[in-house]
């Protein structure tokens, strides 16, 4: 009763609204509970994978450098030149943005529990 009605202030006024429920495996059935007694089906969905991590983190880093004003790029120019001397183009906007989005480590998790250095197989 407690979650139905916490869940329920999300959408108020006749207004509807999102509610997310964060579990454990410990917590299935009470979570099942909820459901049967609501009379609803939670939608279920998995924890983000890498690449889904990845392309959020890109689009948020777009974000951040397409708000530089274009009248501060000259100040960096030059060494923009000197830093393309040493390295491949896409190798130095691919550790830009890697930095910029603050993703420099990518762990392998599973798909299933979403627990570090495991994987899901199908069997």
């Amino acid at each position: 009763d407690s979650y139905i009605h916490r869940s329920g202030r999300t959408g108020r006024a006749g207004r509807s609204g999102t509610s997310v429920c964060l579990y454990n495996s410990r917590q299935e059935m009470a979570l099942k509970e909820v459901e049967r007694r609501a009379g609803i089906k939670f939608q279920r969905v998995t924890p983000p994978q890498p690449e889904q991590l990845i392309q959020a983190a890109v689009t948020d880093a777009t974000r951040c450098l397409d708000k530089v004003p274009a009248e501060v790029l000259p100040a960096f120019a030059k060494y923009a030149k000197e830093l393309l001397a040493t390295r491949p183009a896409e190798d130095l906007l691919a550790a830009a943005l890697s930095h910029i989005s603050g993703l420099t480590e990518i762990k392998k998790r599973s798909s299933l529990s979403a627990v570090e250095g495991f994987t899901a197989y199908q069997m």
